[in-house]
């Protein structure tokens, strides 16, 4: 049990959305939703590697991969363990966002 404390990072909020499951190829969870942020972030790193090779195929991936990037900044810059991760989420997400704005 205290091996689970350690490795499971606390949650700094609590979460009062829908539970998650992870079904999908790209499923990421709401910011709010009630999901196992240990099984979120070996998720994350999953769907960083198929984003990295959907991105060495087909042109329209890339929108795919742009919109599961701005999830996952969504979900992490409210569920990250700690207040200088939540912010580095957030700007990432700023940046993602103000790259569509140009568009």
């Amino acid at each position: 049990m205290v091996c689970k404390l350690i490795l499971t990072p606390d949650d700094p909020i609590i979460a009062d959305g829908e539970v998650f499951e992870f079904e999908g190829l790209l499923d990421v969870p709401g910011p709010r939703d009630q999901v196992d942020l240990l099984e979120a972030r070996e998720e994350t790193g999953r769907q960083i590697k198929t984003c990295q090779m959907l991105l060495q195929g087909e042109v329209q991936c890339a929108k795919a991969v742009l919109l599961n990037s701005i999830r996952w900044c969504e979900f992490w810059s409210v569920r990250a363990p700690t207040a200088e991760l939540r912010e580095m989420f957030g700007e990432s997400l700023r940046r993602l966002l103000r790259g569509l704005d140009e568009e």
